[in-house]
């Protein structure tokens, strides 16, 4: 569904009898009805099932390499969640138990793929489409999709892979630094500095910072001028002149810049000196620029000029696009499902993660795979696995055969080809319990049909006659004949 568009769902799937049928054909690849794909739909559910860290984490430990993740570390891991849990919980609404388990169970498997991650991550907000009746959703003007339901995630910031993400609870006891601590403590810990993260104004302040450097993260992300960065001397610049930087360290060790571009921005560092100037090429700006009476001059006539800016200012530009790439990814071939239970959508979230996830571990050893060759033949995968489960299930003995159209005549079942056996009830029970009454049908005796098939697996000319009694035996239940009553008790 996310490759074809189609108007509606029921185009996804074949009918014979619909007369417009051969238009879609080639799209179509669903062997499933309309009325089995919806009421599958309506009584899909999911359960909650604790598991334990240990076992998603090791799972698999006999065939991969588990350096990422050893008992040290996950021991480590759980302190630092607990210590986190009890300063700052993370709770979530009332429903999320239904779909806790499956994401629990993305993220794990998430980790465990790859065994390298970056240095270098992204810590930012995630969109998920919903409509429906729910206090849980979040409207946000500026974000492509504008309504649904916001998650927090942390992706690597050069490929888009999505580590760990949870939904926003959007509760009074969710706070904004447990929201990251939970999302970097789900990191492989290192005594040294070994992780930057890039965030934006909304996760950036001066808790998060201290707390951050605490477990030797170093952060760099846009701030807020209302929570409390500035001293006295910085909160009121009159100078603003373009490319101008100003900086102040503060006592924690961090350090608050504001640079002058067409508008003021106001970065929090713990990684940069406020030294570092990189030369990048910039377009003039345009009349509605905020800061234009400024900014314009240094340009003059040319359409670009090359401007020394801060290193601090380069480094967050290149960094902070992890999210915007995996929702770029997800956004691609997402299967816009209408639903109304307040739990689906991130149920559907959870698989296109999974897909980007899938497909970005791919094109690491694959650097020609697109994804769109990468999803149709995953798809190709899944069908072909249903096809051999399909014709080794649907034709067994326990599968209910499909029934004759009009015209056609009932197909006679064939006779297997392993060895005829006797059924092994006969053995049991005392032998007084197998008594020889009389039966309430009249049917092939169990013996002369077993004679029968072994005489035909030999090869045999001369068939022995096939009787059919009306008695039975009083404990196997099956109707055998006065002469093969006592033969059928005592053959080993």
């Amino acid at each position: 569904m996310g490759v074809v568009q189609l108007p509606c769902k029921e185009d996804y799937f074949v009918d014979k009898d619909d007369p417009d049928s051969d238009f879609f054909e080639h799209y179509r690849r669903i062997k499933l009805s309309y009325s089995m794909f919806r009421y599958l739909w309506r009584n899909f559910h999911t359960s909650f099932q604790p598991t334990d860290l240990d076992d998603i984490v090791n799972d698999g430990a006999d065939e991969a390499d588990d350096s990422f993740f050893d008992d040290e570390t996950v021991d480590e891991q759980e302190e630092h969640l607990e210590d986190v849990e009890q300063e700052d919980e993370v709770e979530m609404p009332h429903w999320y138990h239904k779909i806790q388990g499956f994401v629990d169970h993305i993220n794990a498997v998430s980790k465990r793929l790859c065994k390298n991650p970056g240095s270098v991550l992204s810590i930012d907000e995630m969109m998920k489409r919903f409509k429906g009746r729910s206090n849980q959703t979040h409207s946000m003007a500026k974000k492509p999709i504008k309504e649904g339901y916001k998650f927090y995630a942390i992706c690597d910031s050069s490929t888009g892979y999505i580590f760990d993400f949870f939904p926003d609870g959007r509760l009074a006891t969710t706070t904004i630094a447990g929201s990251v601590a939970r999302l970097i403590d789900c990191l492989p810990r290192k005594d040294e500095l070994q992780y930057v993260v890039a965030m934006d104004n909304y996760f950036t302040t001066p808790r998060v910072i201290i707390e951050t450097r605490q477990k030797n993260v170093g952060i760099v992300g846009t701030a807020r001028n209302r929570r409390g960065w500035w001293a006295q001397e910085y909160k009121d610049i009159e100078d603003q002149r373009f490319n101008t930087l100003y900086c102040w360290h503060h006592q924690d060790n961090y350090l608050v810049c504001r640079w002058i571009d067409n508008n003021v921005v106001n970065m929090v560092t713990t990684i940069h000196t406020g030294d570092e100037t990189i030369p990048r090429a910039r377009r003039k700006p345009r009349q509605t620029s905020t800061n234009r009476n400024h900014v314009r001059l240094v340009w003059g006539n040319d359409p670009k000029v090359t401007v020394d800016i801060p290193g601090m200012i380069d480094d967050y530009n290149h960094w902070m696009g992890g999210v915007d790439k995996a929702d770029q990814y997800i956004s691609y071939y997402r299967p816009n499902l209408r639903c109304r239970r307040s739990w689906m959508p991130i149920f559907l979230h959870c698989l296109d993660i999974m897909r980007v996830n899938g497909f970005l571990v791919v094109k690491s050893s694959d650097k020609r795979l697109d994804h769109k060759s990468f999803i149709i033949s995953s798809t190709k995968i899944l069908n072909d696995r249903a096809a051999a489960y399909e014709s080794g299930v649907t034709r067994s003995k326990t599968a209910v055969p499909d029934p004759p159209g009009p015209g056609q005549k009932k197909k006679r079942r064939r006779m297997s080809h392993t060895d005829p056996q006797l059924p092994l009830c006969r053995f049991e029970g005392n032998p007084s319990d197998h008594r020889h009454e009389i039966s309430s049908t009249q049917k092939r005796c169990i013996y002369c049909s077993f004679l029968l098939a072994k005489a035909k697996k030999e090869g045999r000319e001369d068939l022995p006659k096939v009787r059919e009694p009306s008695r039975c035996c009083s404990y196997c239940r099956v109707n055998l004949c006065h002469e093969h009553f006592d033969v059928f008790h005592s053959t080993t």
